[in-house]
């Protein structure tokens, strides 16, 4: 069932209106018992009337999932679930493919939002901490057309070929793409499915998504944003690009040969730090009148001071497992992981609030609570749902009741009028 409808309602609600109010102040405001289904539908109306972006960032990815179906319900345009790695940026182990074009998605939806969309985003702590290249720069490298554009065949293969995408005979995979004629098949890995371009001279005419696997053509569309395949394609073009950097002695001269003749590079996320000089995170992809709920503040917190440890010791381990003479930590980067606290800390200067169950709210300030209490009616009893309903509302509650069958719920009430 959707609570877009119930949400739009509370858009216009007095309780919105203080609770934006509220949010205003100094102190941040903290929400405290409701249900999650409460949260989703709150949070939802306060964000559209603030912004057209809402985050949410909770302790784990669990937590994600819980939220993802409640917020996806409320009436986004899209609601999106960003995907983090367990992986240290430090270790050997790849993060999957399947995170890391989860990724690009959301990224993707970010990037080309329309003025009369909204997005909300579900995300663990871990998307706040450095792991992505600047916005500026990975928009740089992304495929923009339209249809209508005028297109040269060859840069826009030296392009893709740049992002990662690999010629292939058929498209069967994300990250390939593959030309017959005036006709491109491309599989970009922050689409669901791939798209056709079909050329009329240099002229786009017409883009399509298509089954792989029949091949059958399905909804036109009038754009495609197309990112790189991963960040690892990025970081390796950042250092090759920038003469004025001597990065010869952060690798071994095989690594080195690699890097330079066959631009390839084992484990190259780890080199973020000394490609960018200020690695981004997810907060850097959003903008400054993003509305940002944190759940369990205290509990994000104690997750991502755990995770902070593991990725030091893991870069530790790193240095000290490195044989060049001339590497240390000055020129391979200190840690870009961040202390959490100070993380959390700056979610304060954006618009939002935080919601909890857990944490002790003697010494706050700024608490709105909003209670819930089970009733303990057994099925079909119309008669004393009705008699409690009419107690609310002689105490002045305004009452809705959300049923699977409301036709049939409200001709049962009227029966106990």
């Amino acid at each position: 069932m959707s609570l877009e409808s119930i949400a739009k309602k509370l858009e216009d609600h007095p309780l919105t209106n203080e609770l934006i109010e509220r949010s205003n102040r100094t102190e941040r405001l903290i929400l405290t018992g409701a249900s999650r289904t409460a949260k989703a539908l709150i949070t939802t109306s306060l964000a559209k009337k603030e912004s057209n972006i809402l985050l949410v960032i909770v302790p784990t990815l669990e937590d994600a999932s819980r939220w993802f179906p409640l917020v996806k319900d409320c009436g986004w345009s899209k609601t999106c679930l960003y995907p983090t790695s367990e992986v240290s940026p430090y270790d050997s182990i790849q993060v999957t493919s399947e995170i890391i074009w989860g990724q690009l998605q959301v990224i993707s939806d970010i990037l080309e939002l329309q003025k009369d969309e909204n997005i909300a985003i579900i995300a663990t702590e871990r998307s706040l901490q450095p792991h992505l290249p600047p916005r500026e720069y990975l928009e740089s490298k992304c495929v923009k057309l339209n249809v209508g554009d005028e297109i040269n065949l060859g840069d826009l293969s030296k392009k893709l070929s740049e992002c990662g995408y690999v010629k292939t005979n058929s498209i069967d995979q994300e990250g390939t793409w593959t030309r017959r004629g005036d006709i491109l098949d491309i599989f970009p890995v922050s689409s669901e499915l791939p798209i056709r371009l079909e050329l009329f001279g240099d002229r786009l005419e017409k883009i399509k998504e298509f089954d792989p696997i029949s091949q059958r053509s399905l909804d036109k569309i009038e754009y495609i944003y197309i990112t790189p395949t991963g960040f690892e394609p990025i970081i390796i073009d950042k250092l090759l690009s920038d003469n004025k950097k001597d990065i010869s002695n952060l690798f071994t001269i095989q690594e080195y040969s690699e890097l330079v003749d066959s631009h390839s590079l084992p484990s190259a996320k780890k080199y973020l730090g000394a490609a960018f000089e200020k690695p981004s995170s997810l907060l850097n992809y959003v903008d400054k009148t993003t509305f940002i709920v944190v759940d369990e503040r205290l509990q994000g917190k104690s997750h991502g001071n755990a995770w902070h440890k593991i990725v030091s010791d893991s870069y530790r381990e790193s240095i000290l497992n490195c044989n060049k003479n001339l590497l240390n930590e000055n020129n391979y980067k200190p840690n870009l992981h961040s202390d959490i606290n100070k993380i959390y800390d700056q979610i304060n200067f954006y618009k939002g609030i935080d919601t909890t169950d857990l944490e002790d709210l003697t010494t706050k300030k700024n608490v709105f609570n909003i209670s819930s209490k089970l009733h303990n009616w057994l099925p079909n009893q119309y008669g004393k749902i009705s008699l409690s309903i009419k107690e609310y509302v002689k105490k002045m509650y305004s009452v809705w009741i959300i049923s699977a069958q409301p036709t049939r719920a409200v001709s049962l009430f009227e029966e106990h009028e």
